[in-house]
């Protein structure tokens, strides 16, 4: 297929011109920059002088930069020490951390705060010199908002004799808002509702906002949801022009589209997804070749056939940068007729792809790929529980006989690719997720962790290639990319990692991923396996896009990118288009300079994503316990002790993945002792135990346990003599 690249104008992406400029300015390591000189730093993406100029004056005029004769500028130095960052908000006030990284700078005292929000954007100032006490982080005052994370808030309405307030849903969030504007709404006191916040004053004594909607009734589960939605500015509907765009897109492929490409259509490719997925982006198909090897073909829906560049549709899926997952919907990047119908690879019908074929050895090393357009039909649309029914041994009816044996085949693949991956170093860490359970109403009555843990992995291994052997085509040949990578962690995310498994009794001796992953395996308990885990991932830096190709920290390859999903992710998107050109030896309708934009917003929109779908899943599952208790069901349930605090234990569900603090435990020094009937209990991280309900408090998504009593423990034997007796 020919595809031609033509230029399109494209909309801004953060960061920022004067974010550009700070970081220009800070990379000089403390030598002074002129105007010229910074405005050759910002490389492609370098503007007029009088825009550099422009920039570096509100720089100054926020303390950002400091003048330093001849016309240059530098980083403020000699007296206060100022910084740009991200505020967390803790429960002992806020934490502020690099932006890109997510690593920890300092720490912030709650009267310090001066009325920032966690997730905003902040300029901060050192507070003296950072202390020498081991562990201790150096502390810091904000001193400007320079960015809300966002302009909504949403809670619950109170008046009171002089004025009303909002108390927010977000429990980080440790101020009241007070109405300065009702803007023609008259909610009741202790509905819910939305208010946008008024710019930021350092004279305020409490933040202020006016209201922009009645959501509804504090206890309405559809209140909840549009509450989440407006917090997190999600948009369910898709503007017109982009709704006209995907409606004419054609449900079929026409004859001179497939004609372009390598006809498919007679091999027996499949897919593998959750359940209840309803988009389908990836099928692949496995032969094994003469000399004991494999070629692996790996399909992906070929969405860049359909949405051009600068397209109504593109600019929305641009700015959405990708499709969240909350519990109970989905809001998509892509209007639903492309993503659910005419992109989606549904079974018996054709479909337009973008293939990355992959030959690999005997042994399970990758020889060559290559990557073309080409048209498919999926033969069986199959699911993780069926395909790890037959993995298990069992014929599984949802499975058609004829796929069977290949599926075997690329199991026994997957288990070698996956071996040689953790044998190059890649991190060896299972991340747990649940599902929610729901009954035939559609409410949810269980949450179990999610299993097929080889299902998952085999469709994850082929995935990883394909990612990778993009990344090695496109950086071969020299063209403009969106990589994915993942930096190795700071001297201070190590420390800490060190410092949480040495409380599990585990001394990590070399600061490198075989040195984890051998900790790691040596565990044998899969409980405090888990716990160790999970303190890793905490003080590792997250994976994000870059335009500079980098290596991966966690999954120890030097060239990878995201490719295989780009009906949820933009920066797939991207790939296709880079890649099309690449093979139609065309000119690549993206540079450098206007990569590093993108890569930088679908990293901002990827780290907003997860907030929600995470805020979404915490919700659920603290009202899923609330009704649990008001039913009188507080357990007994398995649990884990994952951390302390000065309160006492914090503990985790096996099951549900839910935490709480395990009350009824008198605070001590190093190791905490649990008040039970007639003994003490010494509690130590990574401990088993039994646990009740005790507290539930949705509106601050907490939910408090105490130690199960001997009845309860003695149900919860019960219980699991049944499931082992069946």
């Amino acid at each position: 297929m020919c595809y031609r690249a033509t230029p399109h104008a494209m909309a801004e992406f953060i960061p920022t011109l004067e974010r550009l400029v700070n970081d220009a300015v800070r990379a000089a390591r403390g030598r002074a920059l002129t105007l010229k000189e910074i405005q050759r730093a910002l490389g492609p993406a370098g503007r007029r002088k009088s825009e550099v100029r422009q920039a570096v004056r509100a720089l100054a005029a926020r303390g950002a930069l400091a003048p330093r004769g001849g016309n240059r500028w530098a980083p403020p130095g000699g007296g206060a020490r100022r910084f740009e960052a991200l505020l967390r908000i803790t429960a002992r006030g806020g934490r502020l951390c690099d932006p890109e990284s997510g690593a920890s700078l300092a720490e912030v005292r709650p009267e310090d705060l001066h009325l920032a929000l966690d997730g905003d954007r902040v300029l901060a100032e050192a507070r003296g010199a950072p202390s020498r006490r081991a562990g201790r982080a150096p502390t810091a005052l904000v001193i400007q908002v320079l960015e809300r994370r966002s302009e909504t808030l949403t809670g619950r309405l109170q008046r009171g004799p002089y004025h009303a307030v909002v108390i927010p849903d977000d429990p980080r969030i440790p101020w009241n808002i007070r109405i300065s504007d009702f803007g023609g709404l008259s909610p009741e006191t202790g509905r819910r509702v939305a208010v946008r916040l008024d710019p930021w004053s350092p004279r305020a004594a409490m933040p202020s906002g006016a209201l922009t909607e009645d959501l509804g009734a504090a206890d309405d589960p559809a209140a909840r949801r549009r509450a989440l939605m407006r917090r997190h500015a999600l948009e369910p509907e898709f503007p017109e022009d982009a709704r006209d765009q995907s409606r004419r897109a054609p449900r079929a492929p026409r004859e001179r589209d497939a004609a372009e490409r390598l006809d498919l259509r007679a091999q027996a490719a499949f897919t593998i997804d959750p359940e209840d997925a309803r988009d389908f982006d990836d099928a692949v198909h496995l032969r094994r070749l003469p000399d004991g090897g494999w070629e692996l073909d790996v399909h992906i829906a070929d969405v860049s056939h359909f949405v051009p560049p600068d397209s109504a549709i593109d600019r929305e899926a641009r700015a959405r940068g990708n499709t969240v997952y909350l519990v109970e919907e989905a809001v998509l990047m892509l209007p639903a007729e492309l993503t659910r119908d005419v992109c989606s690879l549904q079974p018996e019908r054709d479909r337009l792809c973008h293939t990355a074929r992959i030959h690999i050895g005997p042994d399970g090393t990758p020889r060559r790929h290559e990557t073309f357009a080409s048209v498919i039909r999926s033969r069986a649309r199959l699911t993780y529980d069926a395909v790890q029914a037959v993995l298990s041994g069992d014929d599984s009816p949802d499975v058609p006989p004829a796929v069977r044996a290949p599926l075997r085949e690329m199991h026994a693949l997957a288990r070698r690719l996956r071996a040689r991956r953790l044998d190059a170093g890649a991190l060896d860490i299972v991340t747990p997720e649940v599902r929610f359970v729901r009954d035939a109403q559609g409410a949810v009555c269980d949450i179990a962790l999610r299993g097929c843990d080889e299902a998952y992995q085999l469709i994850e291994e082929f995935m990883l290639l394909a990612n990778q052997a993009v990344a090695l085509t496109l950086s071969a040949a020299g063209v403009p990319a969106l990589y994915r990578i993942h930096e190795e962690p700071e001297e201070e995310q190590w420390s800490a990692m060190e410092a949480e498994l040495a409380e599990l009794g585990l001394i990590l001796r070399e600061r490198t991923r075989e040195r984890i992953n051998a900790l790691l395996r040596g565990i044998r308990d899969p409980r405090r396996r888990s716990a160790a885990s999970l303190a890793v991932l905490r003080n590792l830096k997250r994976a994000r896009y870059s335009s500079h190709r980098s290596a991966h920290f966690g999954l120890a390859m030097e060239h990878y990118t995201h490719f295989t999903s780009p009906i949820r992710r933009y920066p797939d998107l991207i790939v296709h288009r880079q890649l099309k050109a690449l093979e139609a030896g065309a000119r690549p309708p993206y540079g450098a300079a206007e990569l590093a934009r993108i890569a930088a917003h679908c990293s901002a929109r990827e780290r907003a994503a997860d907030e929600a779908e995470a805020e979404s899943v915490a919700e659920a599952r603290v009202a899923f316990f609330a009704a649990r208790l008001r039913a009188g069901e507080i357990g007994p349930y398995a649990a884990v002790i994952t951390g302390r605090t000065p309160r006492g234990p914090l503990v985790e569900l096996t099951d549900s993945l839910q935490r709480g603090l395990l009350i009824e435990t008198p605070p001590h020094h190093g190791r905490r002792r649990g008040r039970r009937p007639g003994r003490d209990v010494e509690y130590r991280l990574g401990d088993p135990l039994l646990v009740e309900l005790a507290r539930v408090d949705e509106r601050r998504r907490w939910v408090d346990f105490r130690p199960a009593t001997r009845e309860g423990a003695a149900t919860a034997a019960r219980r699991d003599r049944d499931k082992t007796t069946g």
